[in-house]
């Protein structure tokens, strides 16, 4: 009866060793709650949500911004010195010191062109026509131009106006506009000097703008 007792207390340690011994599974929460995952409002079923593309424009810069600040629009241009602003349009004129010339564009950067330039002492230039030539250049403190017509057989030479007490150096002529410029004495765009059909002229200074990229020639 001893043994049969001795036995049974054997076995029922035997099993709470076992029970306490065995792996457990881990706890599982007794909450009824699910996570709450909200979509993105602009998301459709079984499609992915892509960012939007912006409308590309000239500049990359905000509207505000002036065009000459643009890293597009000084990347079309070699060089670029002394940006200026032609009255009464705000059109825009600079010193090209890549290919040493000047150009014009629109106020919005638009309309890039390069016009005749020279920027070597006398500084004239030859400007073609279906009729001949015209020669502009400077002489004796003042402007002076020089037509020749192949067809009528004929030479003028006229005195147009003095120049401005300022040492010129660089004389441009943008034949669109029929409009002369005048650098200064650093090769920046100074005046405008606007002909009509008639000859006559108007002189405009121009405003010169300071941009962080220009380059002393």
């Amino acid at each position: 009866m001893k043994r049969f007792a001795y036995a049974t207390v054997l076995a029922a340690f035997a099993l709470a060793l076992w029970w306490f011994q065995r792996p457990h599974a881990p706890a599982v929460p007794t909450s009824d709650k699910t996570p709450n995952i909200e979509a993105p409002s602009d998301a459709i079923a079984g499609t992915l949500s892509t960012p939007k593309k912006s409308d590309s424009t000239l500049t990359d810069q905000p509207s505000s911004v002036p065009i000459y600040h643009s890293k597009n629009f000084l990347s079309q241009l070699n060089q670029p010195y002394a940006f200026g602003v032609i009255p009464p349009s705000s059109a825009l004129v600079w010193t090209s010191a890549g290919d040493q010339t000047f150009k014009v564009a629109d106020a919005d950067g638009n309309n890039i062109r390069t016009i005749e330039s020279n920027f070597e002492d006398p500084y004239d230039l030859t400007i073609a026509s279906s009729y001949g030539h015209t020669l502009l250049f400077i002489s004796e403190g003042a402007i002076h131009r020089h037509s020749v017509d192949h067809q009528a057989g004929t030479r003028q030479e006229q005195r147009l106006l003095s120049l401005p007490s300022q040492a010129v150096h660089g004389l441009g002529f943008d034949s669109v506009s029929n409009t002369l410029y005048l650098g200064d004495s650093l090769g920046r765009a100074k005046f405008a000097i606007q002909f009509d059909d008639e000859g006559n002229s108007t002189m405009k200074t121009i405003t010169l703008l300071t941009h962080s990229t220009q380059e002393e020639p």
